[in-house]
């Protein structure tokens, strides 16, 4: 899970929070919540779609220095494919207030003031690599998890004695989605697919979680800024 909280410290916002009500307190960090919520996914869209390996998935790139994801991977629609998953992953991202305390039965004066508490994403991506755009069918019939392999594989040998031809005549063209790239077998020459290095994830360091620690001190700001807002 990468999550982020912000604690409310009364002494930061004057007297005046002192006196406030336990229900009062609860109000505004609701509205807190709700606004970092709203700014945070904002934040986190724009992490994602910098990342190198999202702007990959649309590049069919075929030189010794620069190999594309999408000719890599066989996606025949970049834009929906790594959209929708773009798109899963921010409405994953919840923020939600802490709980306030308070003394006579939680009606009194307030005696822990909460805070906001993000969570950017889950114990683990299934919720990804399972959705209908982390996978497609090939023309061979063969379900081809096109997302597991990007997050999950790092670079281990995901298919013996094939690999990627790029440039296919016009005679091949008809069997490759992306119209450039098409997996033949290597002969035994000892070629075998595999994500290449720079974009390769495992679990806990791949694209989608990358691109959360780096959205992370935006996001615990936003969170910071909401609060001063509903409290000052």
């Amino acid at each position: 899970m990468i999550d982020a909280s912000f604690k409310v410290d009364p002494s930061q916002f004057g007297p005046g929070l002192l006196r406030e009500w336990a229900s009062t307190v609860r109000k505004s960090l609701i509205r807190a919540a709700a606004l970092a919520e709203r700014d945070c996914r904002t934040i986190y869209r724009k992490a994602l779609i910098r990342r190198i390996e999202y702007q990959a998935l649309f590049q069919i790139v075929h030189t010794p220095s620069a190999i594309g994801l999408q000719g890599e991977l066989g996606l025949a629609s970049p834009s929906q494919q790594a959209g929708d998953i773009v798109d899963l992953a921010v409405q994953a991202l919840a923020v939600t207030p802490m709980k306030v305390q308070s003394n006579f039965f939680g009606l009194g004066r307030v005696t822990d003031f909460g805070g906001l508490r993000a969570t950017i994403l889950p114990s683990d991506l299934t919720f990804l690599i399972n959705s209908p755009s982390a996978s497609f069918q090939s023309e061979g019939g063969y379900e081809i998890p096109w997302l597991m392999w990007l997050l999950e594989r790092g670079t281990d040998a995901i298919i013996d004695d094939y690999y990627v031809m790029y440039g296919t005549d016009s005679g091949q063209r008809g069997s490759s989605r992306t119209q450039d790239a098409i997996m033949v077998p290597s002969g035994k020459s000892g070629k075998n697919f595999k994500v290449k290095k720079y974009y390769a994830g495992v679990y806990g360091n791949n694209w989608i979680t990358r691109a959360a620690m780096e959205a992370l001190p935006r996001i615990n700001q936003i969170m910071s800024d909401a609060v001063r807002k509903e409290l000052s």
